[in-house]
C-alpha cells in the first residue's frame, strides 16, 4: 500500500470512530443549551470524540429543547466542544444541515477551509462553524451542492 494510501486509511479510520464514538447511548436531557467553558461532567471517560485534527476528548450526547448535541470536556471537566447535526437544529443565521455550500457562500459566509486529517469547515458570525466532509475515494474537493454535516463550536 503506498504512503498516501496509508495515509488515508488511517484518517478515515479516525474519522469513523470519531463520529460514532460519541452516539454511543442515550442522550441525557440537560435544562440549559450546551455553553463552552460550563462545567459538564461525564463519568464514563471512555465514549471519546474527534474534536480536531489529532485531537480526541471526553465526550456525551445530550438534548437540550429536543436538539441532540455532542459536548466533550477537557480534563477539569468543562465543555470544549459543542456539535450537533440534528435536522431540527438551525443556526442564528437560518442555516440547517439542509443547507448547501452555495446557499452559505451566496449569504457571504468565507470558503471553508481544510483542517487536514478533520474535516472542511467555516465560520459563521454566531461563532457556530459550518463542517463538511468528503469521501476522498470519490471526491477531491467540496461542490457548490455539499451538505453541511454538522455544525459545532470549540475552544
Amino acid at each position: 500500500m503506498k504512503t498516501t494510501q496509508v495515509v488515508l486509511a488511517s484518517v478515515s479510520l479516525a474519522l469513523a470512530i470519531g463520529c460514532t464514538c460519541a452516539r454511543a447511548g442515550q442522550p441525557i436531557d440537560i435544562a440549559n443549551e450546551p455553553q463552552l467553558g460550563a462545567s459538564f461532567a461525564i463519568s464514563d471517560k471512555s465514549n471519546m470524540q474527534m474534536i480536531a485534527a489529532g485531537q480526541i476528548s471526553p465526550a456525551r450526547l445530550v438534548r437540550h429543547a429536543g436538539i441532540e448535541y455532542t459536548v466533550a470536556v477537557d480534563r477539569s471537566s468543562h465543555i470544549i466542544y459543542i456539535a450537533t447535526s440534528d435536522p431540527a437544529f438551525k443556526t442564528p443565521e437560518s442555516f440547517t444541515v439542509t443547507s448547501t455550500l452555495a446557499q452559505l457562500l451566496t449569504s457571504g459566509i468565507p470558503q471553508p477551509w481544510q483542517e487536514p486529517g478533520w474535516a472542511y469547515h467555516t465560520a459563521l458570525p454566531s461563532g457556530w462553524q459550518a463542517a463538511f466532509t468528503i469521501d476522498l475515494s470519490t471526491e477531491s474537493s467540496l461542490r457548490p451542492e455539499s451538505h453541511v454535516d454538522w455544525f459545532f463550536k470549540r475552544r
